[in-house]
């Protein structure tokens, strides 16, 4: 026969607890303890970007107070007063730039003109660095041009093409002509032309 062995899946001895190994105090589990600083780290996160939004929106509103204000003062008058002195200070500076300084030109004839001779008509043009003068005037006489002519080429300036042009006599028997000169833009300066 066969011998039956009487067994039972239930031990007789008693059966020792394992005994937990706890790295942070008793209960705490590492996995726990990171989940709750991550928790924490996006709370915080979360509320610094909420005032940073907050912050944000406040300076915006006041931007726009700001530019409603100067919206209000700057009308588009305002403008457009700005753009026409703009254009006039355009033109000025424009006029500055091409100004000739011609006062010295008149100044020389002043001084040198004889006193029977006078002057009824004056074109000046500018040419790069040449200016070219071209008066009308009456005399009582042909001496009174030779005499003229003397009087202001003597110690004068460097004048070139310098000619008396149309001499005729008027219906007063005055002598008329025209005459005609250039000098260069240099020579006109604030000392004398003489």
């Amino acid at each position: 026969m066969v011998e039956v062995i009487k067994s039972s899946f239930i031990p007789k001895k008693e059966i020792q607890k394992v005994k937990r190994k706890a790295i942070f105090g008793a209960g705490v589990n590492i996995f726990f303890l990171v989940s709750l600083i991550v928790f924490l780290s996006s709370v915080v996160v979360a509320v610094g970007v909420f005032l940073w939004e907050k912050n944000l929106l406040n300076s915006i509103d006041e931007e726009k107070k700001v530019f409603k204000a100067l919206e209000e003062t700057n009308t588009i008058h305002t403008f457009s007063k700005i753009f026409d002195l703009n254009k006039k200070l355009k033109v000025s500076n424009e006029l500055l730039n091409n100004h000739q300084y011609l006062i010295p030109i008149f100044n020389y004839l002043e001084l040198k003109t004889i006193p029977t001779v006078y002057y009824t008509n004056m074109d000046l043009s500018v040419d790069g660095d040449i200016v070219d003068v071209t008066l009308q005037g009456v005399t009582l006489t042909p001496a009174d041009l030779v005499k003229q002519k003397e009087e202001y080429l003597s110690g004068g300036p460097r004048f070139e093409d310098f000619m008396f042009l149309n001499i005729n006599r008027d219906d007063k028997n005055r002598v008329t002509f025209d005459l005609n000169f250039k000098i260069k833009k240099r020579f006109l300066t604030k000392e004398k032309l003489y």
